[in-house]
């Protein structure tokens, strides 16, 4: 049984749609992450230096 090219295509394109909206996210969230990390690391530095 052969599906459809537009079928098949339609398949693929959502399939790789979906893969690089997850990498997005992914990277995303990491760098958002990273931020955080560093942005609080930076202010209990400042907070150990006016001590």
């Amino acid at each position: 049984m052969r599906l459809p090219r537009f079928i098949v295509l339609s398949l693929a394109c959502g399939t790789t749609l979906t893969c690089v909206g997850m990498a997005a996210l992914a990277v995303m969230a990491g760098v958002t992450k990273w931020k955080e990390i560093d942005h609080v690391d930076a202010l209990s530095h400042k907070e150990g230096e006016g001590r």
